[in-house]
């Protein structure tokens, strides 16, 4: 069996490890030039380009005989200080892109994971939230990918293409490049939380969403 990661490299690279580890055969799909470490099948691409998607994706289908299995989609702009039209063009101009492509593609791709955002729920639940709980995203960023999924699943209703979403936590592991909170994590020092207020932070390692992406 063959997949496809369109990928952020930084989860990207620790799925290829766990799928690698299953036995499967991996390709990736990324922006970036291709690490002199990586010994895998590599497109670089720009996921908001049809043209790129469409190219990165023939020449990963000509290394695994014309055959690809699935496609694990990490691909993602995360910056809540970007724009609500940077992220749309990345989140969800790109996931159809994406999903566009497997569409011609959807007699030899059987299945798309997406990973998702718990910010898709938004900030206003105050109790511990549950997969069925409606999507109220209360920043750009969540919203994006929650139309993200709403495009994945439109055309998951007309082509054979399997799809799902998983909607992750925030992040964290080895070589996170991320906010001071992260960076506390990193020194033991661990999150500030202002004791007069009531704070809850979810988060997972990457390590557990790449496992979770490679077993979905």
């Amino acid at each position: 069996s063959s997949d496809v990661c369109s990928s952020d490299l930084w989860i990207g690279r620790e799925v290829v490890k766990q799928s690698l580890a299953e036995g499967y055969k991996v390709g990736i799909l990324d922006y970036l030039s291709k690490p002199a470490d990586l010994k895998v099948p590599y497109a670089q691409a720009d996921i908001t380009s049809k043209e790129s998607v469409e190219d990165a994706f023939s020449y990963l289908e000509s290394s695994f005989n014309d055959h690809i299995d699935g496609v694990f989609h990490l691909a993602a702009l995360f910056n809540y200080s970007s724009s609500f039209s940077d992220l749309y063009k990345v989140n969800v101009q790109g996931t159809e892109n994406i999903v566009k492509e497997l569409f011609q593609r959807s007699s030899r791709v059987k299945k798309l994971i997406h990973l998702g955002a718990a910010a898709s729920y938004g900030d206003d639940y105050e109790e511990k939230i549950k997969e069925n709980f409606e999507l109220k995203p209360t920043e750009d960023y969540g919203l994006t990918k929650m139309l993200a999924e709403k495009v994945l699943f439109d055309y998951n209703r007309v082509t054979r293409v399997q799809a799902a979403t998983l909607r992750a936590p925030m992040i964290y592991g080895e070589d996170c490049k991320g906010t001071y909170m992260f960076n506390r994590f990193k020194a033991a020092e661990g999150p500030l939380i202002d004791p007069m207020k009531q704070t809850s932070n979810s988060y997972a390692h990457r390590e557990d969403v790449a496992r979770a992406v490679v077993h979905a």
